[in-house]
């Protein structure tokens, strides 16, 4: 039960971490094309 937490908790980390960094790159990529939206 412990082990199965640890796990869980690691891989909501990981999905944040990895939903960070696209969003990071997609507002990365829409500056330096130029054309901004929102």
């Amino acid at each position: 039960m412990i082990e199965r937490g640890k796990f869980r908790s690691l891989t909501l980390v990981n999905w944040n971490g990895f939903f960070a960094r696209t969003f990071d790159l997609d507002e990365l990529v829409t500056t330096l094309s130029g054309e901004r939206r929102g």
